[in-house]
């Protein structure tokens, strides 16, 4: 689970509609994962359960409220969690408690993670205090982060895996085992990455249309 810097333009504004008509492209930018947490839409049953979120919240800045610049997406929970929360414009240095912005500062930088223990810790005042208030450390997120550790370990297993077999391909045997082996591993892999990076749903999918 990493975070992505959010690649904003005006020149994306939607011409016709408000906020709540956009979430499907805001959800794409956004690489179908919360900007706060980086928990992927799949896990957490799809874009009925993430939120168009108002990084200035629309109650107390009422002129964004449908500025595309100001939009992003967010699971439910982060999104809950946060709510109307604006406790101070965010700093260069990140020095006092506030949002950086995911446009203009990679989410990645902000905290130093334990993959082991999936926990995070905050390197500034501003991400130590998203991570109190968002409880960033929550169970399905610590989960989901020893989850991706297993995955990329997984991978380091069979690169090491196929240079031994590579070592011994004038063996018949071994030449047979190393290509069922790699091709259930790139079927695995293959369904690995559609379960975590391929929305399962459209917005029409979850949509009732008007009858």
């Amino acid at each position: 689970m990493n975070w992505n810097l959010i690649q904003k333009n005006p020149v994306n504004q939607p011409l016709v509609g408000t906020y709540v008509d956009w979430k499907q492209q805001i959800a794409i930018e956004c690489f179908n994962q919360c900007v706060y947490c980086a928990i992927h839409e799949n896990s957490m049953g799809g874009i009925r359960n993430f939120h168009v979120e108002h990084y200035r919240p629309k109650s107390k800045f009422k002129d964004k409220e449908n500025d595309y610049l100001n939009l992003f997406y967010s699971c439910a929970v982060c999104n809950t969690f946060k709510n109307n929360d604006w406790p101070n414009e965010p700093t260069p240095d990140n020095s006092r408690a506030s949002y950086p912005n995911p446009s203009e500062i990679d989410y990645n930088f902000l905290f130093e993670i334990d993959h082991s223990k999936g926990l995070i810790e905050g390197k500034n005042i501003a991400a130590k205090y998203i991570q109190e208030k968002l409880f960033l450390n929550r169970p399905q997120l610590i989960t989901e982060r020893r989850i991706n550790l297993l995955y990329q370990r997984g991978d380091q297993e069979v690169e090491e895996t196929r240079k031994l077999l590579e070592k011994v391909k004038d063996d018949r045997d071994y030449r047979e085992l190393s290509s069922v082996f790699m091709q259930l591993w790139s079927e695995f892999n293959a369904l690995k990455s559609q379960l975590q990076n391929i929305p399962r749903y459209d917005i029409t999918d979850v949509t009732r249309p008007v009858q």
